[in-house]
């Protein structure tokens, strides 16, 4: 049962992994929503249908939202539990998807290309992927329609996503001259590996080959030259989805297909000269009324600042960028004469800028926008202009430092990283699994709580708090609690721990090796989805085979005890032979049965000569039987004793008889030289004493 009627709904994240650019992308534009929301997020790493399966936290999740692979939504989600799926067509018609408009942005780059004069266009990117395949169909059926030939020997399908992949892929082509003089690329990377091999093999771009990619990574606008590329928003998918969720909790009934926006963001690599010729057209030349250019300003900054996506008329603008007030009242009070902002204000207001578009061609469309609107409301004063000439260089210098830092931070987070990555591997490498610490490394990430549950042997499905880590004031269920699947994670990983994880996320992370599925490492983390969080899943990935080295060492351990124990009851064994000695058990008058049992050594052999001879005296004995059923090993020296006893016998007027030769026994005794030809045996027992009670 769904805890819908909750005070604080919670909904559960899907992925084949919570790491990786475009996922962290797609998570953040998710937990935005939700948190503003007051929704709980779960996110959980696996398949729709392997979560469905093990029926992880079905008790726990209000809704689903579910990244790239459908299959087995509708087991993950019976209904009336909500789903949308993110990425990928919906397999089933109750679940929308959210998917972004491959078809129209890869038509767009195409018939670019053909408006700079290109007739003979590849293609290259891993077709194995539904959103690549899409955009190639797009880009074929855009040659037809401008009736130009589509080539299957220009579609080169790439067998991964590495930009190393692409470069490789596209040599066949390079080995002769090249038949087309444009590429469009699935990807980014694919873009950027043709690039790279392009400059190889000594072609210029744009000048020998034009090329488009698609994504508009980081890595794009600095590519030599920049790469023209469509850009799409992961981030805005992820907007996107979580709304139509929350919607269908309200009960609203959505469309089936939603298309998340896309755009052309044209650089030199295409063949355009400006690589703002875009953002051209978004700076205007504002020229409104003395009271109304500050509210005109303040929408056009936000305008560029989202460019080139379109200002969605589901959110509210002040929220976009509140700071921006900062710098328009900033040319409102240079113009006015009164206070300027706080120099402080002004770079937070830039700050906050960077830390929603760090974009160098929008920052310096910003500027360029504010220069234009400066230029066009100063009026001929030189005591004004100079004003607000001092405020520019201010906006200027604040806006470059933001920049700068946001750089800066980038490196001290890599360099931190680098660090806390040295340190973890090297506790997880060489640490154990026994200690009741074992996931004290924890302190060193963004987690605030976390449990590592494994799978107990038992039906229904169960997890068995393992260890546990808790920092702060946060709650942690103890060690040795179950939980059945449907019921975890624990309630204490879910809800808010503290005023300031209010924010944050609950992720479950399955622990597996080759071998085994060996449970969940839920945490408790009090941060937005952040590309730092790939380190922690690398780490995280480490634990299933420290669980398979330590089980591995306990089994060890106790076979080594079981040796150890065994080897000791032999000793035993050995001593209560040697206390035993030779028994003599007569079995009627003139018969005797002399067993041995254990290893005979030469003082033992000694003594059971003595015994018999003894035996045979004082008994008047007429025959000897001796059983060698309980000696492990028939060697040399007890094939002798063997011998030794027999004759001696013999000399005292009696007949010995060997029991318990079996025919291996017997072709081992044979082996070691001795002729049993000499010897009356029996392979057992019973078959002995029958022989003997027939001649009675």
């Amino acid at each position: 049962m769904s805890n819908r009627l909750a005070a604080q709904p919670t909904i559960g994240i899907l992925a084949p992994a919570l790491a990786g650019d475009f996922a962290i992308a797609v998570l953040s534009g998710i937990h935005a929503v939700l948190s503003a929301q007051g929704f709980q997020t779960i996110a959980v790493q696996g398949s729709p249908q392997a979560t469905a399966n093990l029926k992880i936290a079905q008790k726990r999740i209000d809704g689903w939202l579910v990244l790239v692979d459908a299959q087995g939504v509708a087991e993950l989600a019976p209904a009336p539990t909500p789903a949308v799926i993110i990425g990928s067509p919906s397999p089933d018609a109750r679940f929308p998807s959210v998917i972004p408009d491959n078809t129209t942005s890869m038509q767009a780059a195409t018939e670019h290309l053909i408006a700079h004069g290109h007739t003979r266009l590849a293609f290259i990117g891993n077709l194995t992927n539904l959103d690549i395949h899409q955009r190639c169909q797009s880009y074929q059926a855009t040659l037809r329609a401008h009736g130009l030939v589509v080539d299957p020997a220009l579609i080169i399908d790439v067998p991964g996503y590495r930009t190393g992949d692409a470069a490789q892929a596209l040599q066949p082509l390079l080995q002769h001259k090249l038949a087309f003089t444009a590429i469009v690329a699935g990807t980014d990377d694919a873009a950027i590996g043709v690039m790279s091999a392009m400059h190889a093999a000594g072609y210029r771009i744009p000048e020998d080959i034009a090329i488009i990619g698609f994504d508009d990574i980081d890595a794009a606008q600095y590519t030599k030259p920049a790469l023209t590329t469509v850009r799409q928003w992961p981030h805005e998918l992820g907007r996107i989805a979580a709304r139509l969720l929350c919607s269908m909790l309200a009960g609203a009934t959505p469309a089936s297909v939603y298309y998340a926006p896309t755009a052309l963001v044209q650089r030199r690599s295409c063949g355009c000269q400006a690589n703002q010729k875009g953002l051209a057209t978004v700076v205007q030349d504002l020229r409104p009324d003395a009271d109304q250019w500050f509210e005109q300003l303040a929408r056009q900054l936000i305008r560029i600042s989202q460019y080139p996506l379109p200002l969605d008329p589901a959110t509210d603008v002040q929220q976009i960028w509140p700071e921006k007030h900062v710098i328009v009242s900033g040319l409102a009070a240079a113009l006015a004469g009164s206070a300027q902002p706080d120099v402080n204000a002004l770079d937070l207001a830039w700050q906050a800028l960077v830390e929603l578009n760090d974009d160098t061609e929008i920052l310096l469309a910003l500027l360029k926008q504010i220069e234009r609107t400066a230029l066009a409301i100063t009026p001929a004063d030189p005591a004004i202009a100079d004003r607000v000439a001092a405020f520019l260089d201010a906006c200027r210098q604040s806006m470059m430092q933001a920049r700068l830092s946001r750089e800066r931070d980038r490196a001290l987070l890599l360099n931190r990283l680098l660090l806390v990555d040295q340190q973890i591997s090297m506790t997880l490498s060489i640490g154990t699994l026994h200690s009741t610490e074992r996931l004290r490394w924890l302190n060193l990430t963004g987690a605030r709580s976390a449990v590592l549950a494994l799978w107990e042997p038992q039906a229904p499905p169960t997890l068995r708090i393992d260890s546990t880590y808790v920092r702060g004031t946060a709650s942690c269920p103890a060690t040795g609690q179950h939980y059945t699947a449907e019921t975890f994670p624990p309630a204490e990983l879910i809800g808010s721990t503290s005023a300031d994880s209010a924010s944050g996320y609950t992720a479950l992370l399955p622990i597996v090796t080759p071998e085994r599925d060996w449970g969940y490492l839920a945490l408790r983390i009090d941060e937005q989805f952040t590309t730092s969080l790939d380190n922690l899943y690398v780490w995280i990935s480490m634990i299933g085979p420290l669980l398979a080295r330590d089980t591995l060492e306990q089994e060890l351990q106790a076979e080594r005890e079981m040796r150890s124990e065994g080897e000791q009851r032999v000793r035993l064994l050995a001593d209560t032979v040697r206390d035993l000695g030779c028994p003599i058990i007569p079995l009627r008058r003139g018969m005797l049965l002399i067993p041995l049992i254990g290893v005979i050594d030469s003082h033992r052999g000694q003594q059971i000569i003595e015994t018999v001879l003894t035996g045979v005296v004082d008994q008047h004995a007429t025959y000897v039987l001796i059983d060698i059923s309980g000696v492990p090993l028939v060697d040399t020296h007890v094939a002798g004793l063997l011998m030794d006893t027999t004759r001696a016998v013999m000399l005292l007027g009696a007949q010995a008889i060997l029991v318990g030769v079996r025919p291996e026994i017997a072709q081992s005794i044979v082996a070691l030289g001795i002729d049993l030809r000499n010897f009356t045996t029996y392979a057992t027992l019973e078959a002995a004493l029958a022989q003997l009670e027939s001649r009675a």
